[in-house]
């Protein structure tokens, strides 16, 4: 069984997201999808393993554009979730902020109901996501430091 990389678990998260939704949602997911695509490219070597890496500059040096997205497993995808939520990527629009955290934290679900995780191997790196996804949620803390 091949396993898919995370261009192609983005592109059927999208269309399962997107199914049956109305046009203004399904932009926003687009967008999200985006930026999470923006975000990868920019940060994702940061949870790839030293083979990983390697590869990573042989796919870059034959196309640049969606490397990472090409050599990313879903469970590379699922430990860089966290970071996805927090500044520089965390989106200032608040319909796109609020769509970038539930789309993110219905991610790391869905990676683990279509079984392309090990759920329980994986424990770790789902407790990460649903803190910045809660975090995220609560927005930054009003008070002066």
């Amino acid at each position: 069984m091949m396993i898919p990389n995370v261009d192609e678990i983005l592109a059927g998260f999208l269309k399962a997201s997107c199914n049956g939704r109305q046009l203004a949602t399904s932009r926003r997911y687009q967008h999200v999808d985006a930026q999470l695509r923006k975000y990868l490219e920019a940060a994702g070597h940061r949870f790839l393993n030293d083979d990983k890496v390697e590869l990573l500059g042989l796919e870059q040096a034959y196309q640049l554009d969606g490397a990472c997205s090409r050599i990313m497993d879903a469970e590379d995808l699922l430990y860089s979730l966290p970071d996805f939520l927090r500044d520089p990527w965390l989106m200032t629009n608040n319909w796109h902020r609020r769509s970038q955290i539930a789309q993110t934290s219905r991610l790391a679900q869905w990676l683990c109901s279509q079984r392309l995780v090990d759920s329980a191997l994986a424990g770790c790196a789902m407790i990460e996501t649903r803190l910045a996804v809660d975090y995220a949620r609560r927005g930054p803390d009003p008070r002066p430091s």
